[in-house]
C-alpha cells in the first residue's frame, strides 16, 4: 500500500507545482495588463488634447475665412 500513497504524494506535489505556476502566471498576466491599461489611459488623453488643438485650429481658419493648403501644396 505505501507505493499507493507515494504515487498520491507525488501527484498531489504536482498538482501544488501546477496551481504555483498558474498563480504565477496570473500575477504576471495582470501587471500587463495593469501596465496596457495605464498606456491606454495616457493615449486617450493625448488624444483628447490633440482633438482639442484642431478644433481650436479649425476654428481659427474658419474666422479667418481663408482655407490653408496643406504643406505638400
Amino acid at each position: 500500500m505505501k507505493s499507493g500513497a507515494g504515487n498520491l504524494e507525488q501527484r498531489l506535489v504536482v498538482l501544488e507545482e501546477k496551481l504555483e505556476y498558474q498563480d504565477y502566471t496570473l500575477e504576471k498576466l495582470n501587471e500587463v495588463i495593469i501596465t496596457q491599461q495605464q498606456q491606454l489611459d495616457k493615449f486617450e488623453l493625448e488624444l483628447n488634447r490633440l482633438r482639442e488643438k484642431v478644433e481650436i485650429q479649425g476654428l481659427e481658419v474658419e474666422q479667418e475665412g481663408k482655407v490653408v493648403p496643406p504643406p505638400h501644396f
